[in-house]
């Protein structure tokens, strides 16, 4: 549309009636000619210069994703390893669970830190981090408390609490928060790059149909060139036609005909040759 109101505005520049009563010179013309070939190319750098920033823009954003991706895995393997460490230290009755379990606990806040960071601060996602973040606090207190509860009161009264399911169901309600998180951001990637695909084709067309019309300028910028020149040689030509003809009666009268020019005060200031012929005279 823009592409179009430009050429109907170019158009309407030169041949509207209302202006018709202007008449410019060729160099007018062609200066006006040049200043619109000057502005399509600016407008086809400018095209070229959104699908760059576009192309720009999809990088990073699958940059953006890859990294949104990798920590939601990151986070996933997190959770396992602690159920597995979990498992460990029960049956094997290392008392050395509670480094272990603060430690996994500053890396897991590490991690849900830098979802919210890379979130965009979007609401829907920022709350599903933050639920996120608190199934991953009640499922590492859950799995601390096994360990605990295995050390007051063994492996039975252990076995006895996880019949309840309380760890599988944080187990799944954190794998399903991982996966949603995962899942919203693909749908996001999947539609800019949708989006950005699609203003580049326009882009691309809009670039297409500028190339068109500065070719067209171009053309229209040469065929006034020919016409000019056309034209001048075809004046010179009459004038050269017109001083011949002005050459050939000048010599036709100079031979049949006597010449004289005389001032106010009646001396002969000028005589053609015929007259200095016939007189005899010379002329001075």
């Amino acid at each position: 549309a823009t592409a179009l109101l430009f050429l109907v505005l170019s158009t309407g520049i030169f041949f509207s009636p209302a202006i018709g009563f202007l008449h410019f010179s060729f160099l007018q013309k062609m200066a006006g000619l040049f200043i619109l070939i000057l502005l399509v190319r600016g407008l086809i750098f400018f095209a070229i210069y959104k699908n760059i920033i576009k192309d720009n823009e999809k990088d990073q954003t699958v940059e953006h994703t890859h990294i949104i991706l990798t920590l939601a895995e990151r986070l996933k393997l997190k959770t396992n390893e602690i159920e597995r460490k979990t498992l460990g230290f029960i049956i094997s009755g290392n008392a050395d669970y509670s480094s272990y379990f603060d430690q996994s606990n500053i890396e897991v806040n590490h991690i849900i830190d830098s979802l919210k960071l890379r979130s965009d601060y979007k609401i829907v996602q920022k709350s599903s981090i933050d639920s996120l973040q608190d199934f991953t606090r009640i499922f590492m207190n859950y799995q601390l408390g096994l360990v605990n509860l295995s050390r007051r009161k063994g492996i039975y009264a252990v076995k006895q609490s996880m019949k309840a399911g309380t760890g599988d169901v944080l187990f799944k309600k954190i794998s399903s928060g991982i996966e949603g998180i995962e899942n919203a951001q693909s749908n996001e990637l999947v539609m800019r790059k949708e989006s950005n695909n699609r203003s580049i084709r326009n882009t691309s067309k809009l670039l297409s149909f500028f190339q068109l019309i500065a070719i067209f300028l171009f053309v229209i910028a040469l065929k006034m060139i020919y016409d000019n020149s056309r034209y001048r040689n075809k004046v010179e030509g009459d004038l050269k036609n017109s001083l011949k003809d002005i050459s050939d009666y000048k010599r036709a009268i100079d031979e049949s005909s006597i010449l004289i020019i005389t001032g106010p005060d009646g001396i002969i200031r000028k005589v053609n040759d015929n007259f200095c012929k016939i007189s005899k005279y010379k002329r001075l």
